[in-house]
């Protein structure tokens, strides 16, 4: 895994959505597809509608953003061993109206890896040289602490993630006549982000999830306290979206797998449309 993260500027234009994660998905598929074709195969081995090697860090949720924000490209797998072709891509081949209908310039960008130091990538537009060497994926899964294949539970705590961006999992057949989204149980979001394990198998071997790995059928009955999260609809190209944002608290005693998956999470995201920068969280264990 590896985020290189972004400093743009964009130009006037009309309002922008609360979330822009489609829009900043579609500037990179954009770009990389047009100057990077040799590595955009990397981006989607699986095909169009498997899991992708790439998912967007956006701003999070209703942010208002005026002429300047940051956001986060993060790979995994083979798609990490060109993060700087993708971000010269991105970089220097900028031209007017990428942006949802804006003209849009990457002023800076780093790199990084789980465990290890942000490093700088780009300074004023330009690529920096050398550029900055990343890990092999064995080198920062070596810092992650192996777990016991076979766990106690742990003590009754609260775990709180925070959704930056529309979190939405499930079948869209779940979705009511509303446009609302169903709240999913702990058991829904660990399995959700058990599944999105195969973009970095090493990982998941490490922490102890196995192929067809599920969480405790107990968890399916744990949900979160609704009140501190809310239902939105976004659109993409006019089409409504539903999901999640905010912040979902859970309480339950978890296996070191399941912790460790909700860690991991905060990489890899949760649910649907990651590409497009939804399930995007932010933990913390209480």
């Amino acid at each position: 895994m590896l985020m290189l993260g972004l400093d743009v500027t964009i130009g006037p234009g009309k309002e922008l959505p609360p979330h822009i994660g489609g829009a900043l998905h579609g500037f990179v598929d954009g770009k990389v597809s047009k100057h990077a074709h040799q590595v955009y195969s990397t981006l989607k081995p699986a095909g169009q509608n498997e899991n992708a090697t790439i998912a967007i860090e956006a701003p999070p949720y209703n942010q208002k953003i005026s002429t300047s924000f940051r956001f986060g490209v993060v790979l995994f797998r083979e798609a990490t061993q060109s993060w700087n072709v993708i971000a010269q891509a991105l970089i220097e081949l900028a031209t007017e109206k990428e942006f949802n209908n804006r003209s849009i310039k990457i002023n800076s960008a780093t790199i990084c890896q789980p465990g290890s130091p942000i490093q700088a990538a780009a300074l004023d537009g330009r690529l920096i040289e050398p550029a900055p060497k990343h890990e092999s994926t064995l080198s920062w899964i070596r810092r992650v602490r192996t777990a016991d294949h076979h766990p106690q539970e742990l003590a009754l705590r609260m775990h709180c993630l925070d959704f930056r961006s529309p979190l939405l999992v499930g079948s869209r057949d779940n979705i009511r006549p509303n446009n609302e989204v169903p709240w999913p149980s702990l058991k829904t979001v660990l399995d959700s982000i058990a599944k999105r394990m195969v973009l970095e198998p090493e990982l998941a071997e490490t922490i102890g999830i196995t192929h067809g790995w599920c969480a405790s059928d107990r968890l399916k009955y744990i949900y979160p306290f609704y009140a501190l999260a809310k239902q939105i609809t976004w659109r993409y190209k006019g089409n409504p979206m539903p999901g999640i944002v905010g912040r979902l608290i859970y309480t339950a005693a978890l296996s070191s797998p399941e912790l460790a998956l909700l860690e991991w999470g905060q990489w890899l995201g949760v649910g649907q449309k990651t590409t497009m920068g939804c399930g995007r969280y932010v933990y913390t264990p209480t």
